[in-house]
């Protein structure tokens, strides 16, 4: 099986107001699992989910991907709430203390919670990600190390 070729980092935020960060190679059932208590969702089956508060877009090693998830976790709650208000913070925040420069695209939370709730128990077994073969919002390509933007 192929490896992905990007995942998804998000948070959610919970109804006791709590915050809860993930990593998902499908985040459209990945969401769907936290919000119908399925496989592996301990923390948020006692602590309800309310919504997607910010998700991000990833092309990066899983390990990189992993790395940036535990920065988002070990963040303070203040934090965690800039980075919701402002998603674009997260590319600086990766920079500043991984030294990396992964390709990080915050996503429209609203588009994946309506995805995940035309998902049944059936659906969700066999779903893939529906925005896997999206463009980027500022699509570019590295040519010769130097980043520039798509001809047309």
């Amino acid at each position: 099986m192929k490896p992905p070729s990007h995942f998804w980092i998000y948070i959610l935020e919970c109804d006791d107001g709590s915050f809860y960060t993930g990593l998902s190679a499908d985040l459209v059932r990945r969401y769907w699992q936290h919000l119908n208590a399925k496989a592996g969702v301990r923390y948020t089956r006692s602590h309800h989910v309310r919504r997607i508060a910010q998700c991000w877009r990833l092309y990066a090693p899983i390990g990189t991907t992993l790395k940036i998830e535990l920065l988002i976790k070990r963040c303070s709650r203040d934090l965690k709430e800039q980075l919701i208000a402002q998603p674009e913070g997260l590319a600086k925040l990766v920079r500043r203390r991984l030294r990396k420069r992964p390709r990080l695209v915050p996503f429209a939370p609203e588009r994946v919670m309506s995805e995940a709730q035309a998902l049944t128990v059936k659906t969700a077994r066999s779903h893939d990600d529906p925005f896997s073969s999206e463009p980027l919002r500022k699509p570019w390509r590295k040519k010769a190390g130097i980043r520039s933007e798509p001809q047309g």
